[in-house]
């Protein structure tokens, strides 16, 4: 990795750079308000739920995030929560790539960063509400780094190792790829002769363990989740094509999403495909400086970690791959959290930067000109933004906060005041929203974070391939059953009941409607414009907290009591 010098991507001028994308890309969010864009929903307070911690009905994929949101909003407002992250990821995204270019010059650093920082891959992910997974990705130099640094035997370099996977490891994907990069960077830093060798293997045998206990709040969930993964889907979450390059291209250039809704404009326009071939070109010519300047077993991991990204991303495109993933699904949870395997672009997007900001280096000593020189640096570093514009003020506009309804307070605060049992079914049926307060923008319920109990809500996914759109079944039972109850059509309350259903909230400002003489027999507590509280009469309680409680929260602890001794040996060592 690179030597103290080189490792400085922390001057003023690559922190200006990072820190004037960030403001570029963040201005918008910055307002007061909370932001509502897919799976990125924000509210004022969440309370400590079985989904909090995985035990819920519906698969792992926010943990140990949601645990984190709960413990950050009982100190301030969720939507300050959601722009710190925000912030966060992209500040720690630059620095760490910055820090991680073999070279003495600062404009190099800038231009890994705008590369790193302003590409398809974020401004999709920004969108699509995968702001989590997103601090993974942000994470990725700074474990390349530690790992490396770990490998060489540095002194603290495991504390920090230690609490940089812990940051990157948020959703299980994020942990994935966090784990992956540090397993390939010390398998490749490994001296394999005598002594070392074994100390290599000691070293690779402590980060297993340190990834075994670091990622376990999502894991042991996983593996005590009663039912299967998305066995079905698979074809439809895999990479697809944007402009002209086909999927393979698309990949190269760190796009590819399997939601169209969420790919920015600009990456139909011919100056896209443009910047991938500049991209590609410029990946090759950076070739021979990264290898002459990174030892041969660091130089070799971040080509490991691009060719898995590359192979990972596509696989799920190819009929053997999708085979493959559904097979895991049908008997397992772990192909839910997989299916989605254009996140892997992430491993790409790594070495790339590095290999771009390389080439705009070698590009600039050939010419003469000092001035001439730095200009190329310069001109290297703004290419992204004027290849993919539609990043800029909250990917166009699309994240801009708004203020959630007043009636909605008025409804959590009864169903903490309530003794009353029983879970919240929340209508009209779907799990996406399109509110007229959030300018019909599509966006996840925020009822079930809302609301101090567990919510039922519509597990299935809608997603539009080839000009069809298939449904993804639920993964909760309860919502199977009360989907049936819906199609029927008649009064159901006293199946509600049985079902563990005491509360009915229905959303008013979104598309969708609830079957007339669904709620005859309850009560209604509440009525606003924006949302009415109804009560069932006679529900037992939910299922509440599932029989593996006490595992899941011993490894809860056991990870967060890791990540405070590794974080009490870095302030020790900084004093």
């Amino acid at each position: 990795m690179p030597t103290e010098q080189t490792a400085a991507g922390d001057s003023w001028v690559v922190r200006l750079w990072v820190g004037g994308l960030t403001l570029v890309v963040a201005a918008p969010v910055l307002a007061p308000g909370y932001v509502l864009s897919y799976d990125a929903v924000a509210v004022p307070k969440q309370s400590l739920l079985p989904d909090s911690l995985g035990l819920g009905e519906a698969l792992p994929r926010a943990v140990p995030a949601e645990a984190v949101t709960v413990a950050l909003t009982q100190l301030v407002e969720g939507q300050w929560v959601q722009k710190a992250l925000l912030v966060t990821l992209l500040l720690v995204a630059g620095l760490g790539v910055a820090a991680l270019v073999p070279t003495r010059r600062r404009l190099t650093r800038v231009v890994a960063a705008s590369a790193f920082v302003w590409n398809p891959f974020v401004a999709e992910r920004l969108v699509l509400g995968h702001w989590w997974l997103l601090l993974g990705y942000a994470c990725l130099p700074w474990v390349v780094l530690w790992s490396a640094r770990v490998a060489r035997g540095r002194p603290g370099a495991w504390p920090r190792l230690i609490l940089v996977l812990a940051v990157g490891s948020m959703v299980p994907t994020a942990g994935l790829l966090s784990g992956l990069a540090a397993i390939v960077v010390l398998v490749a830093c490994r001296d394999r002769h005598g002594r070392q060798d074994r100390n290599g293997l000691w070293r690779l045998g402590a980060l297993l363990g340190v990834l075994a206990i670091l990622e376990a709040p999502w894991w042991l969930p996983g593996l005590l989740h009663q039912g299967a993964g998305a066995a079905q889907g698979v074809l439809l979450f895999a990479a697809r094509a944007e402009g002209s390059l086909g999927v393979v291209g698309t990949i190269l250039g760190l796009g590819g999403v399997w939601n169209s809704e969420v790919v920015p404009a600009s990456r139909g326009l011919p100056g896209a495909a443009a910047g991938t071939v500049l991209a590609m070109l410029g990946a090759i010519y950076g070739l021979r400086p990264l290898r002459e300047r990174l030892r041969s077993g660091e130089a070799s991991a971040l080509f490991v970690l691009g060719g898995l990204g590359l192979v990972l991303s596509l696989w799920t495109s190819m009929t053997w791959g999708a085979g493959a993933l559904e097979a895991i699904s049908g008997t397992s949870s772990a192909g839910g959290l997989l299916r989605d395997s254009q996140k892997f672009v992430a491993l790409w997007a790594l070495p790339l930067s590095l290999l771009v900001a390389l080439a705009a280096e070698r590009l600039a000593d050939r010419v003469p000109d000092r001035v001439g020189s730095r200009a190329v640096l310069v001109g290297s570093a703004f290419l992204p933004l004027v290849v993919l514009p539609d990043l800029a003020w909250g990917v166009w506009g699309r994240l801009e906060p708004v203020d959630l309804p007043p009636a909605w307070a008025s409804v959590r605060s009864e169903l903490v005041e309530s003794q009353a049992p029983g879970d919240v079914l929340v209508l009209p049926w779907g799990a996406f929203r399109a509110f007229g307060f959030n300018h019909g923008r599509t966006s996840l319920d925020p009822a079930p974070r809302w609301l101090p109990r567990p919510s039922v809500v519509d597990g299935r996914l809608l997603v539009a391939r080839s000009g069809e759109v298939e449904v993804v079944s639920a993964e909760n039972e309860r919502a199977v059953e009360v989907q049936l109850l819906l199609d029927r059509g008649s009064p159901a309350v006293a199946e509600l009941a049985q079902l563990g259903i005491g509360w009915v909230v229905v959303e008013k400002d979104t598309p969708g409607e609830v079957p007339t003489g669904f709620l005859v027999g309850a009560d209604l507590i509440a009525a606003d414009a924006a949302v009415d509280l109804w009560q069932v009469p006679g529900a037992t309680a939910g299922p509440g907290w599932s029989a593996g409680t006490a595992a899941v929260v011993s490894v809860d602890l056991l990870a967060l009591l890791l990540v405070a001794l590794a974080g009490g040996q870095v302030l020790r060592t900084r004093t």
